[in-house]
């Protein structure tokens, strides 16, 4: 189940590079906030995760194809800011008060992603329609300022949020209510290292060396040549997920086939947590760089957890639709297929790892509020409880069994030998629950996250 994910998009509006040059000089002076005539026009992308988690779409082929849209009642939050000076002489500070507009060029500005059909580049693309700086919802043209005195970096996280904290040369926003349905992604713009031009990148100089380039070798600037030479924002998830799938094991398969999942709820999950977005001391130079202590991170919270320890309490199974399985619907009974899915799943943060291991070797991570008279033993075991409740075909009022799970983060390889792997951002587990009696659910299950990799559950 290994599933790379790349967002190549656009955005709505195209623009052609003028033949004018006057940001390939230093004009205009520093506290004087003007606009060149070239518009910010991005491409998005993703990194190969292994998830497409909730922003994800589903090509002709059935597979994810790595184009996404945000919902009709949420965005992304966008930021636009100077990370590097091309013919400036003040350095670049990102605390607020200074005199120089050009440093925080856009601050936590709305932007909407929508999938569309792109005939120049022969591909499915997620077009980002910029919003206006007021926070609002007005689709609005921003353009790069005159000048081309810096460079920029364009950043992006998803939900939107008004309340970003500003901190010095940092912008971060807690994320707070959680509840397995909302993704979260960060995103940024990186700089390819054999970019010739990599030294301008991002600005109107950068965007109109690309064309003389382009013309000089003969090509014609035209939509596809921008597209292709415009920078991209690359999104990465910060969740991970789960998916519950409920299978024919062996025995009467007519008995099995009546049963169903009625509803599914997953304890010993945090809600809340902040997310660095930018953090101009501590830039993140590749996505295959550590993030710990630099933008992208995401901080869990995992005092949280506590709150989400009881089956009250617990992260509720719901459809893509929002309405909790079992409320009034049931999940799916197997009736003919091996196998199938409920729900669509649980998006949660990833156990935060700790130095040093458990006392039996295995990988320690934070508390996540396990209780218990084992708590002391599994609290910092990334341990998840999953308690799922069945139905039979011909009573699907009643609950016929309930059973609980302990999902763990150790991995069956193919040779049937089990490895403790940590959990990460960005995979998609399959939780697979066999049945082979749907009078004693006494039930042999495995986690899939990666190919053939699996976790039993006892």
């Amino acid at each position: 189940m290994n599933k790379h994910i790349f967002l190549m998009g656009m955005a709505a509006a195209m623009f052609m590079t003028s033949c004018t040059n006057e940001d390939d000089l230093a004009g205009g002076s520093n506290n004087q906030r003007l606009n060149s005539d070239v518009p910010i026009v991005l491409s998005a992308g993703q990194q190969a995760n292994k998830t497409r988690a909730a922003l994800g779409n589903v090509g002709a082929d059935g597979r994810y194809d790595g184009t996404f849209d945000t919902p009709a009642d949420k965005n992304l939050g966008f930021f636009c800011l100077a990370t590097g000076k091309i013919a400036a002489k003040q350095e670049i500070t990102w605390q607020e008060g200074i005199d120089n507009p050009n440093f925080l060029w856009l601050k936590n500005i709305q932007a909407k992603a929508v999938t569309t059909d792109d005939a120049d580049l022969g591909r499915r693309v997620t077009n980002l329609t910029l919003f206006d700086e007021n926070g609002g919802t007005t689709q609005t043209n921003h353009y790069y300022p005159m000048g081309s005195l810096y460079s920029y970096t364009f950043y992006g996280y998803y939900p939107y949020s008004a309340n970003v904290e500003h901190n010095g040369n940092k912008y971060s926003v807690k994320v707070t209510g959680l509840d397995g349905t909302t993704d979260l992604i960060w995103g940024k713009s990186f700089v390819k290292p054999d970019d010739p031009d990599k030294a301008d990148a991002y600005s109107a100089k950068y965007l109109r060396d690309k064309k003389k380039s382009v013309e000089a070798n003969g090509g014609t600037w035209d939509d596809k040549a921008h597209k292709e030479n415009r920078p991209k924002l690359t999104f990465v998830h910060k969740l991970m997920k789960f998916n519950i799938i409920l299978k024919k094991g062996s025995g009467e398969n007519t008995r099995v086939a009546k049963l169903g999942i009625k509803s599914a709820k997953l304890l010993n999950v945090a809600d809340a947590g902040t997310l660095t977005i930018a953090d101009l001391n501590n830039r993140l130079d590749a996505l295959t760089d550590d993030v710990k202590g630099k933008e992208g991170e995401f901080v869990v919270d995992w005092t949280t957890a506590k709150d989400h320890n009881t089956e009250a309490t617990a992260f509720k199974l719901k459809d893509k639709d929002g309405n909790t399985i079992g409320i009034p619907t049931n999940g799916p009974y197997l009736g003919d297929n091996v196998s199938v899915t409920v729900g669509d799943g649980f998006l949660l943060p990833v156990p935060t790892r700790m130095t040093g291991t458990n006392a039996d070797g295995s990988t320690k991570y934070e508390d996540n509020g396990y209780i218990g008279t084992d708590a002391a033993e599994l609290a910092n075991k990334g341990i998840f409880r999953l308690r799922v409740e069945y139905y039979l075909e011909d009573a699907p009022d009643k609950v016929y069994k309930a059973a609980q799970y302990e999902i763990k983060p150790v991995f069956k390889k193919a040779d049937g030998t089990g490895v403790d792997e940590p959990w990460q951002a960005g995979y998609e587990y399959d939780i697979v629950i066999s049945v082979s009696d749907p009078e004693e659910i006494l039930t042999h299950g495995y986690l899939t996250p990666w190919e053939k990799r699996v976790i039993e559950l006892e």
